[in-house]
Parts: structure tokens; C-alpha cells; sequence
């Protein structure tokens, strides 16, 4: 493979997963060689697997060790194998140390223990500290930023989409106008012709906004299980946001059904003048 990360970490080698999340874990005996860890990435570049004995060279020398588990890991595109910090250590020698997570008791106020944290340490006003919801919130705003031609897109894919809704709806009500008449002189109102193109407006939008999310989640669903994992070598959680999604289609139902109504209320007010010039 090429060459990747080394990530010494102080971790539990009978729980790993307090440090890194895992995909694929196995237990590794006292007389098998020591245990490391590769991130998913570099299982799909290099074809390794869990339980699979592979030479690291560290301190000058190929150490023989054994894949304990594959974890999740976006931050090196390039894939990173981690090993526990006391063995990277007896086989290097180095006792640097330039990351450091900390877990605070229950109940422990964060910016109290920041600010205790800068005053005990020497040169701890240099320190660079954030808090998993300060780095998930900065992840998600770059994120975002990412994103904001592909938002545009969908706002202009929006818009072209009711003017298409628009014009083939009002098209079909313009083509009924004599089915319009007929109902105007069997008795029924203005009032119940717009009832009329009320209700077919909301089943042709719930219509198409089922078929449309049905499509999308089909091709959200391959992204993420074929083309991430062809591509990028790594998968992501699937978690729909079932509360934004039913926001969404609500208002394009609405959306969508007033475009409807209004496209063909033109046709009815046409009907309307025909019949009183008869």
C-alpha cells in the first residue's frame, strides 16, 4: 500500500472501542503478536483483514504485528494504522506526545475545567483545545460550505421544476374546457371546480414526491453502499433525517398543489366567460 499514517494512541487494547469506532474487532492471545489496528480505508487499499499478520517498520526494524480490528476513520484519506502508545514507544524510543484527549467526570463544567487546564499546564494559553461538539459543529459548517453550489442547484432545480408543474398543468386544464363547461352547466360552482383541481393537484404532488423520494433514497442508498466504498474506500453511517425529509415534502406538496390551483384557475375563469357570452 502506499504509505500511510501511524497513530500511537493510549488505549485500552481490551477495549478499543473507547477510542476508535470499529467496524470489525477480534481478540488477540498472549501469544500472538501485538495487536494494531487500520482504519477502513486502508483495508480497501490494501486488502488487508482483521486477523491478518503484517510487518511495520518502526525504530529501524520490521515489527511483526497482527490487524486486531478495522475502524472508522475519514481524517487520512491515505488510511492510518493505530497502535497502543506504550508499544510505539518500546519500539522507538520516542516519548513525545502532541494530542491528548481527556474524559471529565459527570456533572464537570467544560469551561471551567478549560480554564484550569491553561492556568495549571505550563504554556497552556498556547494550547489548542476544542470540544467534540465544537469540532462536529466546525466539521459540519466545512461541510456545508462544500455543499452551497449543490443547494443553489436544487433551489434552481425547484423552481424549474413548478414552472414545469405550472405550464403541464395549466396545458391539461386549458385542454378541459369543455369537460368544465359541462360540469359549470350540470350545476356545479366555480367554487367546486376549484375543489376539483384542488384535489388532483395534491394527489398528482403527493404522487410525485413519493416517487421522487423513493428515487432518491435509491440513489442516496448506492452512493453509500457502492460508490463510496468503490471510490473512497470507506462507507458512512445511514441516518435520514425522517423529520427534515416530511418538512421538505410538505411544503413542496403545498408548493406544488398552489401552482396547480392557480394554473387552473385561468381555465375555469375561461370557462366561466364562455358560458356567460352564451
Amino acid at each position: 500500500p502506499p504509505p500511510v499514517t501511524l497513530l500511537a494512541r493510549g488505549m485500552n487494547i481490551s477495549d478499543p472501542e473507547r477510542e476508535l469506532q470499529m467496524l470489525h474487532a477480534i481478540k488477540v492471545g498472549p501469544q500472538q503478536p501485538p495487536p494494531v489496528w487500520i482504519s477502513e480505508i486502508l483495508a480497501g487499499i490494501s486488502g488487508w483483514r482483521t486477523g491478518q499478520v503484517i510487518h511495520l517498520p518502526l525504530g529501524g526494524q520490521e515489527r511483526t504485528v497482527i490487524i486486531a480490528g478495522i475502524y472508522r476513520d475519514y481524517a487520512y484519506q491515505e488510511g492510518s494504522v493505530s497502535i497502543p502508545i506504550q508499544q510505539y514507544r518500546t519500539w522507538s524510543g520516542d516519548d513525545a506526545v502532541n494530542g491528548v484527549a481527556l474524559w471529565l467526570r459527570p456533572g464537570t463544567a467544560i469551561p471551567a475545567a478549560i480554564r484550569k487546564l491553561r492556568q495549571t499546564l505550563p504554556d497552556g494559553g498556547q494550547l489548542l483545545i476544542a470540544t467534540p461538539k465544537e469540532i462536529r459543529s466546525k466539521s459540519l459548517q466545512i461541510f456545508n460550505q462544500s455543499f452551497i453550489a449543490t443547494y443553489a442547484l436544487e433551489a434552481v432545480a425547484m423552481v424549474i421544476g413548478l414552472l414545469g408543474v405550472s405550464s403541464g398543468f395549466g396545458a391539461q386544464t386549458l385542454m378541459r374546457r369543455s369537460e368544465f363547461a359541462m360540469l359549470r352547466h350540470l350545476g356545479l360552482r366555480r367554487r367546486d371546480l376549484l375543489t376539483l383541481l384542488f384535489a388532483e393537484g395534491s394527489v398528482l404532488s403527493l404522487l410525485g414526491i413519493f416517487i421522487g423520494g423513493a428515487l432518491g433514497m435509491a440513489i442516496s442508498i448506492i452512493l453509500i453502499e457502492v460508490v463510496n466504498p468503490q471510490s473512497f474506500h470507506w462507507h458512512m453511517g445511514f441516518h435520514p433525517s425522517w423529520r427534515l425529509l416530511l418538512t421538505l415534502s410538505a411544503i413542496l406538496w403545498l408548493a406544488s398543489t398552489a401552482t396547480m390551483v392557480l394554473a387552473g384557475r385561468r381555465a375555469v375563469r375561461h370557462t366561466s366567460a364562455v358560458l356567460r357570452d352564451d
